[in-house]
């Protein structure tokens, strides 16, 4: 693999198809995945020299484990990647790090108590790189998956922009994008206490039971289909879902403008599932085999308009 490419996509800085290149290139064997985290060491050493050593004068060390932290969501959200990052020694006085995912990709992390962290695209988390002694909590914009380690006396909160789910340890979704109206979450197991950003409202969910907030507060209903979860896994899973709700979320996941001009679609249901890798313009193509419509591109303002 050319070094150029590689510390060009460690830079975030490769159109899709190179992106796609590097992570078919880093899956093709164990000897070519242990290359590309070697390469990515020696990125992180090269980036972090040159910036302590600037006009000949030193600074803070907990200002440049924000910045190797802020460095690694670049790995953390390349195309369709599942690759873990291991957090430098944490250090108390170190501020929050923030990884924000792009449109159409997907972050797995894993916290300082052990916690794994899938993050859907779009999205962004506050996280400490290490926990203080009487709670953990992070911050979400967005969509993820927790897996939360166990630990009694030490609460694990999520704090979004409208609710707040605080867990002791279980596995559960949350989908709470500021820009959006929506918040849910899921349980798959343990149990967790949600509550309001205002705190007038609080609920505690059983397994397989999910909360939606509406404007009367939340909405407990149970489940079980684990298929909507998948997200975590590349797989974009939609059932029974209306032609405008599937829109919706592909204009979420790409960071596209969709406008439909058919409105004949919006009455039309589908059940289905897109890989994430494959691209808007696969999943589409999917939509189309069912019902006829065509798509205009305008690359400019990256709007697509259904017809």
């Amino acid at each position: 693999m050319d070094k150029e490419l590689l510390y060009r996509f460690f830079k975030n800085e490769v159109s899709q198809e190179e992106a796609f290149a590097v992570q078919e290139w880093m899956e093709s064997s164990e000897e070519t995945r242990k290359a590309f985290f070697a390469e990515r060491r020696l990125f992180d050493a090269l980036i972090l020299g040159k910036k302590i050593v600037e006009k000949g004068h030193s600074r803070p060390l907990h200002r440049w484990i924000r910045y190797a932290a802020q460095a690694a969501a670049v790995l953390l959200v390349a195309v369709a990647g599942d690759w873990m990052w291991n957090t430098l020694v944490p250090r108390p006085d170190t501020p929050d790090n923030i990884i924000t995912v792009a449109e159409g990709q997907r972050a797995q992390l894993t916290l300082s108590d052990g916690t794994r962290v899938w993050l859907n695209s779009g999205t962004t988390m506050h996280y400490p790189a290490s926990f203080g002694s009487d709670r953990r909590t992070v911050r979400l914009d967005g969509e993820g998956y927790f897996e939360v380690s166990r630990n009694e006396k030490m609460p694990f909160v999520v704090k979004t922009s409208k609710a707040d789910v605080e867990v002791l340890g279980t596995k559960f979704n949350i989908e709470a994008y500021a820009s959006g109206a929506r918040f849910e979450t899921a349980l798959i197991e343990g149990s967790v206490r949600v509550r309001s950003a205002r705190g007038a409202n609080c609920v505690v969910l059983d397994p397989h039971q999910k909360a939606v907030l509406t404007e009367q507060g939340f909405e407990v209903t149970e489940f079980s289909d684990l298929n909507p979860y998948l997200w975590r896994n590349g797989i974009i899973y939609f059932r029974d879902a209306s032609f405008g709700e599937i829109i919706g979320k592909l204009a979420q996941y790409f960071k596209v403008e969709i406008v439909i001009r058919n409105k004949a679609l919006l009455q039309r249901n589908y059940t289905g599932k897109f890989r994430q890798i494959d691209g808007l313009d696969y999943a589409l193509e999917v939509l189309q085999r069912d019902v006829s419509f065509t798509v205009q591109h305008d690359e400019e303002h990256r709007r697509l308009t259904i017809e």
